[in-house]
């Protein structure tokens, strides 16, 4: 083999880390701002699980989006009993680990989900972020809603922001929790933080051709 094909040949590899390493520091540069459920009102809430397991346990990071959701939703119900037509509670949307979660951990005081996203095909294949958020869009057109919350993992925030705008979502803003991984999960990539962000910069690439 020629000494310039063996030098070429792990370049690829090399600009992909590059690209990795752009991606995850423009990430943590352009995190939004905190929310403070006090005080914010949404006219629905969308939440995107992170991690999966067949086991139906519950995951650290679904676990924490659904306290977060669950606090949103204790302020959305104070503000609704003091003014109701003011303040209609928000829509619930949320894909189905968190939505579990969010009944383990609170049983009959948890906030109503309005519509579950299920997480697995018919064929039994993972949904991913595209279909999760297609769905619910396809929940807020048909009810007219407005202002969208949409809670993530810190590491989706960027591909989910990017995704929320080419599906035509106007009126939102996106909440991430603290980053939470779990080696229990059935995905390899949301065990352990250093696969998830070297497989997100195509993660993004590929979603951002398929919402087009």
């Amino acid at each position: 083999m020629p000494t310039w094909l063996i030098v070429l040949l792990p370049l690829p590899v090399v600009i992909y880390f590059v690209l990795v390493v752009i991606y995850y520091l423009y990430s943590r540069n352009n995190m939004p701002a905190p929310l403070d459920a006090a005080t914010c009102y949404f006219e629905s809430i969308v939440v995107l699980s992170f991690g999966t397991t067949r086991e139906k346990k519950m995951l650290a990071g679904n676990e924490y989006l659904a306290r977060i959701v669950c606090k949103f939703c204790h302020y959305a119900r104070n503000r609704h009993r003091l003014a109701p037509t003011r303040f209609p509670m928000p829509i619930l949307v949320v894909q189905e680990e968190v939505a579990n979660a969010i009944k383990e951990l609170y049983n009959s005081r948890s906030p109503t989900v309005d519509y579950t996203i299920k997480s697995r095909s018919q064929s039994n294949a993972y949904v991913g972020s595209l279909e999760v958020l297609l769905s619910a869009i396809e929940q807020y057109r048909r009810l007219s809603v407005d202002k969208v919350l949409i809670i993530v993992h810190p590491a989706m925030y960027i591909r989910i922001n990017m995704l929320a705008r080419e599906l035509g979502l106007e009126n939102f803003e996106v909440l991430v929790i603290s980053e939470v991984y779990d080696p229990e999960s059935d995905q390899v990539w949301t065990r352990y933080p250093i696969l998830f962000w070297a497989l997100e910069p195509l993660k993004y690439l590929v979603d951002s051709l398929r919402a087009r």
